[in-house]
């Protein structure tokens, strides 16, 4: 209750205007992100950003798998030309499944390395050190 002397207190309740700029700025910067994140990607792939060690691993496992799968053309492109089966770290376990178990020490000299490799066929594990050599940038299996 109001007295002759006092004035109403006047209340707005009209619901303030919002504004948009906050989300819109948000979503600019996501955008440039976004749109930085492809153009990285297209300029600079995933395998250039791999290790020589990284490559190493790679061809050591594309030839386990082929060994595994018993595809001799996939064996012949993951071993060095003029590869004797024979010779192969391998050999040992052959028509046997092989599981890879760790790969270890690698060490590269130009364009040859070694890595330790330890396998598993029929539960018994058995480590051996494999030759790699690179050519036209690729790594592959040699004896």
């Amino acid at each position: 209750m109001t007295t002759p002397d006092e004035e109403p207190v006047v209340i707005d309740q009209r619901e303030k205007t919002r504004s948009a700029l906050p989300f819109l700025a948000a979503f600019a910067i996501a955008l440039v992100v976004l749109v930085a994140v492809v153009v990285l990607e297209a300029t600079r792939p995933a395998e250039r950003n791999l290790t020589d060690s990284d490559k190493m691993a790679t061809a050591v496992r594309d030839y386990a798998d082929a060994w595994n799968a018993a595809d001799p053309a996939k064996l012949t492109a993951a071993a060095c030309a003029g590869f004797d089966p024979a010779r192969s770290p391998l050999a040992a376990a052959a028509g046997k499944k092989v599981d890879l178990v760790r790969l270890a020490d690698p060490s590269i000299d130009g364009d040859h390395g070694k890595v330790t490799v330890t396998g598993s066929v029929d539960g018994k594990e058995s480590s051996g050190t494999w030759s790699l050599t690179r050519s036209g940038g690729v790594w592959r299996v040699c004896d």
